[in-house]
Parts: C-alpha cells; structure tokens; sequence
C-alpha cells in the first residue's frame, strides 16, 4: 500500500535503520530525504520511493530493485549508495563526493527533467550500468571534473549530453553495444572502447 508523508521529510539519525524491504511500500515523501547516519532499506519493485532531494550524509541507502523517483535533487555527500536492479529517475542533478561510495549494479539512471541537469563527481570506478536521458527540453551537462563511466547502454531520447566542461569525460565500456539513439546527441568529447575491427557511430 501507498504511505503518504507530509512537509516533514524524512530524516535518518544516530545510526536508525528504516527497513521497507518486507512490506514493499509505496512512499511518497513530500519534502526531503535526509540520511544523517543510518540506513535505508528499500525492498523489490512492488515498492517504491518517491521523493524531492535524497541527500545521503553517513549511512547507507540501498534498494532491492524498489524505483527512486527524485523531482529535484540527488545529493552524495558521503556513505553508500546502492541503486540495486531498479530504475533511479531524477528531475534535477546528481553529485557523488569523492569519500561517497556508489554502487548502480545492473540498474538504470533516467534523466528526465524539463530544465539542464547536471552531473558532478567521479563516476569512474563507481560507474553507471545504464544511463538514460529522456527530455523533452533542456540538457544533461557534466560538471567540470566530472568522470562518467557508462558499462552497458548509454540510451539518448531526448536532450543532448554536453561534455564540454574542463576535465570533463564521458566514456562508454560496452563498445559497439553501447548507445542506443532516438533522439539527442553527445555535444563535447566522448570515448568509447571498440576493439581493432569495430564499427561504430558516434552519436555527435
């Protein structure tokens, strides 16, 4: 069933665990997520979480394949962050401090907003398993500095990706597997990792 909480948000503290991985709610925070230091279980996708930030400070927030659904921001400043087999859908930005932990397993990264959204952090070695940018206005910018490693599919329906910020690398690992295009192209540098006798087309 669907649970409904008001202006308050949620806060997570002194080292609280907040399990839904039994029940498999429906949550729908209309105010924030803030995980000061503890846990968040979230179950399978019969549940799901609705949000306007998460900001994950120190703990950890983990999902067994519940979607996230976050109408603004999704902040790491710290802990871990373990987006499970589920999709993560976010209408704002993503920021991954360097002391921060982030796991995407096999799940999916879904930019959706209707203004810029931004990525800023080092998602190199904590990489994005799919990441998908479906808008229908507006751009997804990488940060400067901004690393991002995408292992399977880079999937581009809408909105372009700009990678012309300093320091800035987006870098695809599946080769010629690796972007699926309807719409929207990669505005900057991009490397992909083909092998001697690939073909591929650069969605730029």
């Amino acid at each position: 069933f669907a649970v409904t909480i008001g202006s308050g948000g949620i806060n997570i503290n002194d080292g609280t665990t907040l399990d839904n991985s039994a029940n498999n709610n429906h949550i729908v925070v209309n105010a924030d997520v803030n995980i000061n230091n503890g846990t968040f279980l979230m179950g399978n996708n019969s549940g799901s979480l609705t949000t306007q930030n998460l900001i994950l400070t120190t703990g950890t927030y983990t999902s067994l394949g519940a979607p996230l659904d976050v109408s603004n921001d999704l902040t790491i400043n710290g802990g871990t962050f373990n987006a499970g087999s589920g999709t993560v859908s976010l209408e704002g930005g993503i920021d991954l401090a360097a002391s921060a932990t982030f796991n995407n397993d096999n799940g999916t990264f879904i930019f959706d907003g209707t203004a810029d959204q931004t990525i800023t952090g080092d998602f190199s070695t904590e990489t994005f398993n799919n990441l998908t940018v479906n808008k229908a206005s507006g751009n997804l910018l990488l940060g400067a500095n901004a690393s991002v490693h995408v292992t399977n599919i880079l999937n581009l329906g809408g909105g372009n990706i700009n990678t012309e910020a300093s320091n800035t690398t987006l870098r695809l690992l599946n080769g010629v597997g690796s972007v699926v295009r309807t719409n929207g192209l990669v505005e900057g540098p991009l490397f992909v990792d083909l092998n001697d006798d690939d073909t591929f087309t650069f969605p730029i």
